[in-house]
């Protein structure tokens, strides 16, 4: 048995096989005739340290053939059984926060150790999908893109992965239920005021993080709020990102040729969401690389892209991964000069 767990991982091209921990979670699943209907993993074949626009599309494929999953439903677990799997191939450990019974919704925490317990951390929205659609899969299939790249890239620090969960009705926020009358809660389900959704989402998240003491160690939170719908995306320009870390980001956007994705004279603003969540619980080290576009309605044709200036995007996702990536890795290693100049 061991050995036939020890023998599944990722298809990993490059200087040798990069094999995973946390493969017991497949191998329960393929021993349980429960676990069928999980959506399989997908067949990519990944590099070490290279991100995967394909094995993001993937993922956003497979959990896009779940349908509507609201809460309690069988493929809201299901959705919850696939996020869990492929962080565990990744090699990460994971630990879902939160109950996840009717008002208490579960934000999985996946974690890469590294050299160091300071943390570095990519937090992304994932949403407990209705018929309406108000919000996608983007960011889940991106950081579970994301996680497999992590996990064979640079270990000074330790990464996590957090996928906060938002839900389509009030939640618990601390010991109390959140009590809204009909007409407010009915103006924050609007597609318009998405964000804010994902905000009460976040700061259960995080206030949970905060009493396991698992913030303690933070260095930097970069927030990844991307979007599927039919255009190329526009990330907005974050006013209230930390300057030395979001320029950063920035002029490796236009390193990469994403210039016209992440533009250098977009006008600023000030996203909500997961950000917004994360500063009033005091944690101002943030980069949010969140789209200025509104959900779009499944329903609505495709719209023909926009045309870009330098690199073109193999996916939607492509441009957002890469730039996240190769941001946070500069990023870390910013953070070891200073910590060495420290010393």
């Amino acid at each position: 048995m061991n050995s036939l767990l020890n023998n599944l991982s990722y298809r990993v091209a490059g200087r040798r096989p990069h094999y995973f921990r946390g493969i017991l979670v497949l191998g329960i699943c393929l021993l349980s005739q429960a676990c069928s209907t999980i959506p399989s993993h997908p067949d990519v074949e990944i590099r070490d340290g290279e991100f995967s626009a394909e094995l993001a599309e993937a993922h956003l494929v497979r959990l896009a053939e779940l349908g509507p999953r609201r809460s309690g439903a069988e493929a809201a677990a299901r959705a919850q059984a696939y996020l869990e799997r492929e962080m565990e191939l990744a090699g990460a450990e994971s630990a879902w926060l939160g109950s996840g019974r009717e008002g208490d919704p579960r934000h999985l925490l996946a974690t890469l150790p590294g050299d160091s317990e300071d943390v570095v951390m990519l937090v992304a929205p994932w949403s407990l999908l209705g018929d309406d659609r108000w919000a996608d899969d983007a960011g889940a299939a991106l950081l579970l893109a994301l996680a497999p790249t992590l996990a064979s890239g640079p270990t000074a620090y330790t990464r996590q992965l957090l996928l906060v969960e938002v839900r389509s009705t009030p939640q618990k926020l601390g010991n109390a239920q959140t009590v809204m009358d009909s007409e407010v809660w009915d103006f924050i389900d609007s597609r318009t005021h998405a964000r804010e959704r994902v905000r009460i989402g976040a700061e259960d998240a995080i206030r949970r993080l905060d009493e396991a003491g698992k913030l303690d160690r933070l260095r930097i939170a970069v927030v990844l709020e991307p979007r599927t719908g039919p255009t190329v995306p526009r990330m907005a320009r974050d006013l209230r990102s930390q300057p030395i870390f979001r320029s950063l980001f920035w002029e490796t956007a236009a390193e990469l040729g994403f210039g016209d994705v992440f533009p250098s004279d977009g006008e600023w603003r000030s996203p909500s969401g997961l950000q917004a969540a994360l500063q009033a619980a005091g944690y101002g080290q943030v980069v949010s690389l969140v789209e200025e576009s509104e959900p779009v309605d499944v329903a609505v044709a495709p719209a023909a892209p926009r045309a870009m200036q330098g690199a073109q995007p193999k996916s939607r996702l492509e441009p957002i991964g890469l730039v996240a990536y190769e941001g946070l890795v500069r990023l870390m290693e910013r953070l070891e000069r200073i910590d060495a100049f420290g010393q």
